[in-house]
């Protein structure tokens, strides 16, 4: 007679994810006046990754030129992106970025993330 044995299986999930940090050259501009996002990307896990960039602004700012970023980061780097913006009128903004990025070994795509200024600072157009 045969005897079936059940090995358990555990499944483990991974979330791969980034680490950014985000903020600006200067806090306080006049209208017309650019002012650079600055990003700091790491990836600390062991997979590569494409990570892109793009400006999430509120009216009254705009991105300057085509302001998307792309990046591959390899395990364990890090990376600094930067992309200019201006105010075009009056008034305090929060600055957000939306990054997507993916797994390039595990072919993983993950909804797009916001990040805003790393000290809760507000960009003043005055």
């Amino acid at each position: 007679m045969k005897r079936l044995q059940i090995v358990p299986v555990l499944l483990v999930f991974l979330v791969v994810g980034i680490q950014c940090v985000q903020q600006l050259d200067r806090y306080e501009v006049g209208v017309g006046e650019e002012v650079n996002v600055m990003l700091k990307l790491s990836n600390p896990y062991e997979g590569s990754m494409e990570v892109t960039v793009t400006p999430d602004l509120p009216d009254g700012v705009v991105a300057v030129n085509s302001s998307e970023r792309s990046v591959k980061l390899d395990p364990g780097t890090a990376e600094d992106v930067t992309y200019p913006i201006k105010g075009v009128r009056q008034g305090e903004y929060d600055i957000y970025s939306k990054i997507v990025y993916s797994n390039t070994s595990a072919s993983c795509s993950l909804s797009p993330i916001s990040y805003g200024d790393r000290y809760n600072r507000r960009l003043i157009v005055s």
